[in-house]
């Protein structure tokens, strides 16, 4: 049973600050190829998450929640993880979900939904 505290964490492997969001931007843009975060490539577009994601998003048993990978080292302490990567918050304890491998083989939202899937399956969720 899940409760409120209970959620998802999809850390992006890119910092929080406005500089290096608009560098994000342009490098997504111009060479895509070398992008340093597919979660991020797979999960937005230019004006912000895309629709197929947030209407997945919404049927999942728990809260998702975004953070950048100096937010996520900064309050969570957890440095032994490549990003991006996505995390499971349940009853206090903290779970590695899907690895940075399995993301960055990843060529749609689509195969990240199967992902997903499968790994609830296998938390039992």
């Amino acid at each position: 049973m899940s409760n409120k505290s209970d959620k998802f964490i999809l850390v992006f492997n890119i910092k929080d600050d406005t500089l290096a969001s608009i560098k994000n931007y342009f490098h997504r843009s111009i060479r895509p190829s070398t992008y340093k975060c597919n979660l991020n490539a797979l999960l937005t577009g230019p004006l912000g998450l895309k629709s197929d994601w947030k209407n997945f998003v919404e049927k999942l048993p728990f809260n998702v929640e975004y953070l950048h990978k100096d937010g996520f080292k900064d309050t969570l302490e957890f440095n032994d993880v490549e990003f991006p990567s996505i995390f499971l918050s349940t009853n206090g304890e903290l779970k590695l979900f899907i690895t940075q491998e399995e993301i960055n083989a990843s060529n749609s939202i689509e195969e990240l939904k199967t992902i997903f899937y499968d790994r609830m399956v296998q938390f039992g969720l």
